[in-house]
């Protein structure tokens, strides 16, 4: 039994895409605009897939390869090296945050920055968040989306490593105050 190449999964996935956003638009078209819940489910779903959602087939493939790109993208920005100081830096900051047994008073919420994607033409670009707890078993945290409100959860890794080494730095500082 062979195994599936990259460009073969790459094209897997963007058929799956092409058969997610057929559906995506049936949902969009069964969303009642009298329900708040769907109503705002539809405004979220707009932001996020414009072109798609007005249904012709067109529309769909627009957005299927700008997805279908992101993935590319994606996948080519994970396989690059990361410099090996700066990962040992990103790795050494998260198992220090993760030993933290007392978070100390004022350290949370704190602002960082997420390398993030524009869904409308693929590239990437660093968001804002709000870091609202850190989660040591599995090195994750819950972000908060400023803009959006929504709460989701998150690997420490997908943080900035420069906003790491921040957090950790005012962590010591307030450390350092809590224990005069």
């Amino acid at each position: 039994m062979s195994q599936e190449s990259t460009s073969e999964k790459v094209y897997r996935c963007i058929n799956n895409l092409y058969v997610w956003f057929s559906e995506l638009c049936a949902t969009w078209d069964a969303c009642d605009d009298n329900n708040p819940e769907e109503s705002a489910l539809k405004d979220r779903m707009t932001r996020f897939f414009p072109k798609s959602l007005n249904g012709s087939l067109d529309d769909i493939a627009h957005d299927v390869y700008i997805w279908g790109n992101m993935v590319q993208k994606r996948q080519s920005r994970h396989r690059r090296k990361v410099p090996l100081v700066i990962e040992t830096l990103r790795d050494t900051t998260i198992k220090r945050l993760c030993s933290i047994s007392t978070i100390p008073e004022g350290l949370l919420p704190h602002s960082v920055y997420v390398e993030d994607t524009d869904f409308t033409n693929g590239t990437f670009f660093y968001k804002e968040y709000k870091l609202l707890s850190i989660i040591p078993q599995n090195m994750t945290c819950i972000l908060l989306d400023p803009e959006t409100k929504q709460e989701e959860e998150a690997e420490l890794a997908d943080i900035n490593v420069d906003w790491l080494v921040t957090v950790w730095e005012r962590c010591q500082v307030l450390s350092a105050k809590m224990s005069l």
